[in-house]
């Protein structure tokens, strides 16, 4: 990168500490610590879509499997054949959620690594569309 890309950038979180009120050298600490806080909620999205698919696909699998266990209450039963297709729509659902939340978490996990360059990443982009 030249010295007038980072002029610019330079220029560009001058003009956010002004509107903040702040100076520049306390805006770089607050966008490295918002890489950790979006890898963190990356992370948090996957775990908990990965519970809820793990959950859901283990009570599907445990009800078309052994159905007789459930003969005594049938209002949640999922092996009637009504039933089958909305619940496999459902784990379908739940799968694309869980595979955007690992695509989510891989463009975003990797800031642990290096927090400062995925922080000058976001200011570039954020500088490039404006």
């Amino acid at each position: 990168m030249d010295n007038e890309g980072i002029n610019q950038i330079l220029q560009y979180l001058d003009k956010i500490g002004e509107k903040l009120g702040i100076g520049t050298e306390k805006i770089w600490p607050w966008l490295v610590r918002q890489v950790y806080i979006d890898v963190f909620i990356s992370l948090v999205f996957l775990l908990v879509s990965s519970i809820s698919l793990y959950t859901l696909f283990r009570y599907a699998i445990a009800h078309w499997k052994y159905p007789s266990q459930n003969e005594d209450v049938q209002w949640y039963s999922i092996t009637e054949n009504d039933h089958q297709p909305l619940w496999g729509i459902i784990l379908i659902l739940f799968a694309i959620i869980w595979a955007s939340a690992l695509i989510l978490f891989l463009s975003d996990g990797f800031g642990f690594l290096n927090p400062e360059y995925y922080a000058l990443q976001k200011l570039l982009s954020n500088f490039k569309s404006k």
